[in-house]
């Protein structure tokens, strides 16, 4: 402001400073970035040298190692396919083929499939491993049409790996991961009986299901079904109590013990009184399907590391459902196994709380043209160690 709203005046004198914080938006989010790099001569060989180029993900790419996590982002953390992230690119003057777009997919899988084994080594040595699979579609050579393939996720904590199976038979699954020894947290599914039976493996069923269903059945049976529903809503309350209270370990165990015992003893003696009911009746299914994996339903209850429920592993599929509702398909095999690596490093980066572009830029860099000069495992470049870095920054900074 150089003059008085009131008068006109240009004789002002400072007297406060009003700050305000609005909502902009950049024009654009990718652009052309021109490099000169000296060329030097000399004077003892008489030898020419050029100067080293920033770090790129692969020798003589034509694309930084931002760009690369910038389409990765759009992709796989903000879900837009390919066909709009080739239309974003053209409205910005920036014309790359959707060839370019995907052989990109491929190379940022490539350097990212490390990582991803990095993943899988920490996940299986887990005691506790929490699976779900859905849906997704392949295109493969000769097919009339789109294949359904099954798309696997395995997740502890904040890490998540996902892996394609082009068949729903269970030896493949049992393949993958058999060294684990420990619980496998699913659903009653049969293709992972193979695996359950593997020494040392356990199964924990998931509670959300059941739940669900008895909560479906209120519509023919209300009464018995609310009936049942509250047994299971009154172990759900411990479970929230308890994570409202931070209890793990020996403190949870002692919890639930106390607690969730007498509960389940007594939602036990209930489900047997009522299993006679019709084979038609969708409360009479859902009591016998209890009954009937009773005790992987309530191992949760002996161990502190088993979860109530599998939800952490549905909502791993929430960003996927809609990938896959956007693609339509995920192309070739190959493609869905690229899928599958880039969507479980983007999803343990969010589940980590960082910003996904900047940890695959960071990734990138370090896995690209430089990465002899940098010489990290992929241990060291997985989300976590990114995140540990960054503690270590900040710690010294405020040192």
């Amino acid at each position: 402001m150089c003059r008085c709203a009131h008068c006109g005046s240009d004789k002002l004198l400072a007297r406060d400073k009003e700050e305000r914080v609005r909502i902009d938006a950049v024009e654009t989010i990718a652009r052309l970035r021109r490099e000169v790099l000296e060329v030097v001569r000399c004077k003892d060989c008489g030898q020419t040298t050029t100067a080293e180029p920033p770090s790129l993900p692969c020798p003589r790419a034509k694309f930084t190692c931002g760009f690369l996590a910038w389409l990765v982002t759009m992709k796989f953390a903000l879900l837009v396919p390919l066909n709009r992230i080739h239309r974003l690119l053209k409205s910005q003057g920036i014309f790359l083929p959707k060839s370019t777009l995907v052989r990109l997919i491929e190379l940022a899988s490539d350097l990212a499939s490390s990582v991803d084994g990095a993943h899988w080594t920490e996940i299986k040595a887990r005691n506790v491993l929490r699976t779900d699979a859905t849906g997704l579609k392949v295109l493969i050579e000769g097919a009339p049409e789109a294949w359904d393939a099954i798309l696997d996720v395995f997740n502890a904590d904040e890490t998540t790996v996902y892996q394609l199976a082009l068949t729903k038979h269970g030896d493949e699954l049992a393949a993958v991961l058999r060294r684990f020894q420990g619980v496998v947290m699913c659903d009653a599914e049969s293709r992972l009986n193979e695996l359950c039976r593997q020494e040392g493996v356990k199964r924990a069923n998931c509670n959300a299901h059941p739940r669900r269903a008895f909560r479906d059945a209120e519509a023919t049976q209300p009464v018995l079904a609310k009936k049942a529903g509250r047994f299971l809503t009154q172990m759900y309350d411990v479970e929230r109590r308890s994570v409202a209270e931070g209890l793990v370990g020996t403190a949870l165990l002692h919890r639930r013990q106390a607690e969730t015992r007498p509960i389940v003893d007594a939602f036990k003696a209930w489900l047997h009184r009522h299993e006679d009911l019709l084979p038609s009746d969708a409360l009479g299914k859902v009591v016998r399907y209890y009954l009937r994996h009773f005790d992987d339903l309530t191992r949760f209850v002996d161990d502190p590391d088993i979860p109530i429920d599998n939800n952490s592993s549905e909502r791993a599929f929430q960003d996927h459902a809609r990938l896959r509702f956007n693609s339509l398909f995920a192309g070739s095999a190959e493609g869905g196994r690229r899928w599958a690596i880039l969507l479980g490093v983007v999803t343990t980066a969010r589940r980590h709380g960082l910003d996904i572009q900047s940890y695959l830029t960071w990734m990138f860099d370090r896995r690209g043209t430089r990465k002899r000069e940098y010489g990290l495992t992929a241990a060291q470049l997985t989300p976590a160690a990114y995140k540990e870095m960054l503690h270590e920054q900040r710690r010294r900074a405020a040192a």
